[in-house]
């Protein structure tokens, strides 16, 4: 019987390991602090990636968050709004395959995300902004990428400059409201779940580095862990 019930585990194993996706691994440099306008937000690091956050704003800490890590799933709460977000079943990188978000204990926001051949952000349906269920739409075509943020298309150009430590969330760049308040959450950002980063940065807007490192991109500013 023990026989038995070991080789069934392993079976079962073997099966839950096969039926999982193999991705490429692209890693994002530890940002240890990203700030935009009057926002600031400081990470500190554990062994599974961003362990804490603490945002500040006006130079006042408004905010502490603890971030939690399980074999599917992540949990914080940031300025009074709980993000539970599963995890695709992955092998190498993790990909976030909905995020519920609730205020109270209650559905402020959903968001499902599906992804391209190339393990690009595809698409995006979101519920509870709307009085139905809302989507957008991401299309790569060579230095530009077109989105359709729930009906309206806006484009970012690429430049020649690499996205060096993948630290730029450069879909933000856009300022198409839903893709950055709802799908690319710029604080949820740094815990690498959105998929293939994009390789380069947007056209039109300053860039600066600080030995080798992006610490500025536009509007948003970056600090390292040593």
């Amino acid at each position: 019987m023990k026989s038995l019930l070991m080789a069934f585990a392993c079976v079962m194993f073997a099966g839950c390991d096969e039926s999982s996706l193999e991705l490429p691994y692209y890693p994002l440099a530890q940002v240890s602090m990203c700030e935009r306008d009057s926002v600031k937000t400081l990470m500190t690091y554990g062994g599974q990636g961003v362990s804490e956050y603490s945002l500040l704003e006006h130079g006042s800490l408004i905010c502490t968050a603890n971030v939690r890590y399980s074999a599917s799933n992540i949990h914080c709460t940031i300025k009074g709004i709980s993000y539970d977000i599963k995890l695709a079943n992955t092998k190498g990188a993790c990909r976030v395959e909905e995020v519920l978000a609730k205020i109270n204990g209650a559905q402020l926001y959903r968001v499902l995300y599906f992804y391209d051949e190339s393990g690009r952000l595809k698409q995006a349906s979101i519920e509870g902004v709307s009085t139905q269920q809302v989507y957008t739409h991401y299309t790569y075509e060579g230095n530009t990428i077109i989105i359709d943020d729930v009906g309206i298309e806006y484009k970012i150009e690429l430049s020649s400059e690499d996205n060096t430590g993948n630290v730029c969330n450069v879909l933000d760049y856009a300022d198409a409201p839903y893709t950055s308040n709802y799908v690319i959450n710029p604080d949820l950002y740094f815990l690498n779940i959105y998929g293939t980063p994009v390789s380069k940065l947007p056209r039109g807007h300053e860039v600066a580095f600080n030995k080798e490192k992006l610490s500025r991109v536009g509007k948003y500013y970056y600090e390292y862990c040593d």
